[in-house]
C-alpha cells in the first residue's frame, strides 16, 4: 500500500492525455493531494484517476479499488490515440 500520494508525478502529467495515471494511496497524508476529484486537467482532463483510502486499509479493499475503478477507468482507453505507451 502506498502511503505517500507522489503529489509529483500527479503534478507532472495533470495535463498530459498521454499518461493515464492512477494512484491508490493513503488520505490524508502528507502532502494533502489526491483528492477524488482531483483527476487532470486541460487535454489531461480524465486522464488521473487518484483513489485516496483510509489508514489501515487492507489488501482485500486495495485489490477492489484496483480491479473495480482502475479497469474499468481505462477500457477504452488507447494509448495509441493519445501517447506512446500504457504502463501497467
Amino acid at each position: 500500500m502506498k502511503h505517500h500520494h507522489g503529489d509529483g508525478t500527479n503534478y507532472y502529467f495533470f495535463e498530459d492525455p498521454s499518461v493515464f495515471y492512477f494512484p491508490i494511496h493513503e488520505y490524508p497524508c502528507y502532502a494533502g493531494t489526491g483528492r477524488a476529484y482531483e483527476n487532470g486537467s486541460g487535454e489531461g482532463a480524465g486522464h488521473t484517476m487518484n483513489v485516496p483510502v483510509p489508514f489501515g486499509t487492507g489488501i482485500e479493499e486495495y485489490l477492489d479499488a484496483f480491479y473495480v475503478q482502475c479497469i474499468r477507468s481505462i477500457r477504452g482507453y488507447n494509448p495509441e490515440d493519445s501517447g506512446p505507451e500504457l504502463w501497467w
